[in-house]
């Protein structure tokens, strides 16, 4: 299969395997996060501080694009409303990921681990509690039946392992583009500081510092990997085939990722899998969870946009 330059996501690719209505409730609040997750990451790469006047126009700017006037002014939010009343998304998963984005125009990266769980809170586990709600909700009547289950309790651990694995794969770019995910606690303790961050982000050597760093990043992702297997596993009952898959296709696809770290030999740039590599996985995984092999239009389909 050719390398293409409009993969999908990887929630994406995993939405692919739902019914069509689910899929396109999906995409629009998708879309409407990458708008505004966008506004901030464009605005920090400039790597210049962000006034009080400023944030105060980026945040209203971002809250007419989550929040619209009534009656609504756009597009595209009547449709995301639609989507978050249709299928009762709960108001919490748009609040915690509003107080993430907004926190990025006020801070400049995390003092400690802490801080960054708290801000993940909304970067990573809101977006995964709307896919896992997506993933839980029955029809009924002519709308849905809320998830049994605290989706942000069960959503968390698959989130987060994700999302080190994402800022991992990443780093490069992230940190040319003055994006900054490790917490300074943790590098201090080993002695690096953003310059030597940024040296290494040009093309420096990672040093046994920085695998000193990674050791702990990989300690914190397997952690959370274990509890996201075993929550995904305890999650069989609540859900339908089609939705455990989709959830199956999202920690796969990280853990292939994963897989591939070596602290030894700290290359962060060999994480990203190729197009053939992402089809191979997603093929075995389908044949292993289906006991059949998938068409290969359909995993075009699921990788490619």
């Amino acid at each position: 299969m050719k390398e293409a330059s409009v993969r999908k996501s990887i929630l994406e690719t995993a939405a692919t395997f739902w019914e069509a209505d689910r899929q396109e409730a999906f995409r629009t609040i998708y879309k409407a996060m990458r708008v505004v997750d966008d506004i901030v990451d464009d605005r920090k790469k400039e790597g210049s501080p962000i006034g009080e006047e400023e944030r105060t126009q980026l945040q209203e700017k971002i809250q007419s694009l989550l929040e619209p006037a009534d009656p609504p002014r756009r597009e595209a939010p009547n449709a995301l409303i639609a989507v978050r009343e249709r299928f009762g998304l709960p108001s919490r998963c748009f609040e915690l990921w509003m107080r993430s984005m907004l926190y990025d125009l006020r801070c400049d990266g995390f003092d400690c681990w802490k801080r960054f769980r708290e801000y993940a809170e909304g970067a990573a586990v809101s977006p995964g509690a709307i896919f896992l709600h997506l993933c839980a909700v029955k029809p009924r009547g002519e709308g849905f039946e809320g998830p049994n289950f605290d989706i942000f309790a069960k959503a968390r651990d698959l989130a987060l392992f994700s999302y080190i694995v994402h800022i991992l794969r990443d780093f490069r770019v992230d940190v040319r583009e003055n994006l900054y995910f490790l917490d300074e606690h943790l590098l201090q303790k080993y002695g690096l500081d953003r310059q030597a961050l940024q040296r290494i982000a040009q093309g420096g050597e990672y040093g046994a510092a920085f695998a000193e760093v990674l050791r702990k990043c990989v300690a914190r992702g397997e952690g959370l990997r274990k509890r996201a297997r075993a929550t995904i596993d305890g999650l069989a009952a609540n859900l339908e085939p089609r939705y455990r898959f989709s959830l199956e296709v999202v920690y796969d696809s990280y853990l292939a990722m994963f897989e591939r770290i070596d602290v030894e030999n700290p290359d962060l740039d060999r994480l990203a899998t190729s197009a053939q590599e992402a089809a191979e996985r997603l093929s075995t995984l389908y044949f292993r969870f289906w006991g059949r092999a998938a068409e290969r239009a359909l995993i075009g389909e699921a990788l490619f946009r």
